[in-house]
């Protein structure tokens, strides 16, 4: 009898740690959700299936699905006149030139449509430029809190590659390596 009464007693210690590990778990997993949504962009891995976008050259709502094998490369330009963007720019149309015919290659600018027209003549492109259909969503589905530029390289639907802010030579040799490793 007090050999069951033993074993009674380690089985509930045992389902008890197993209740709190399990519970702990789940709070973790709770706060690693919230934390993530709190970060100022997004991470590689996550995944985004399509964005709805006014073109810029013949303004119409497009629809890019993201969801095929290609990949693709997203210049985030967080407003039309900044020094910033003027500084990734330069790696911005070389992608364009090296990469146009191989990968899908788009920039969204994150203003109006008019703004950013005038944009696309003044910067002289060589890929196609786009606004959100809806600023506020496109914005909390891409986590935008600051003003910086992003450079993301996707493939099919998950981001493979993120660059916030500035690019220098060597972030910019690197993504052409990543983009290269990645067709």
């Amino acid at each position: 009898m007090d050999i069951k009464n033993k074993t009674f007693g380690l089985i509930l210690v045992f389902l008890a740690i197993i209740i709190f590990l399990s519970f702990s778990l789940f709070r973790c997993i709770k706060a690693n959700i919230v934390l993530k949504e709190a970060l100022p962009y997004l991470l590689p891995g996550e995944k985004i299936n399509s964005l709805d976008l006014i073109d810029v050259a013949e303004p119409a709502v497009i629809k890019k699905d993201l969801t095929a094998s290609r990949l693709s490369l997203i210049f985030i330009i967080p407003r039309s006149s900044s020094i910033t963007c003027d500084k990734n720019m330069v790696y911005w149309k070389k992608y364009a030139s090296l990469f146009t015919d191989t990968i899908s290659i788009y920039g969204i600018v994150l203003t109006n449509i008019s703004e950013a027209a005038n944009f696309s003549l003044d910067a002289k492109l060589n890929f196609p430029l786009f606004t959100p259909e809806n600023l506020s969503a496109f914005t909390m589905k891409f986590r935008i809190k600051f003003n910086y530029p992003q450079t993301i390289i996707f493939k099919g639907n998950e981001i493979r590659y993120l660059q916030f802010g500035d690019l220098d030579g060597e972030m910019a040799k690197n993504i052409i390596k990543i983009i290269k490793n990645l067709k």
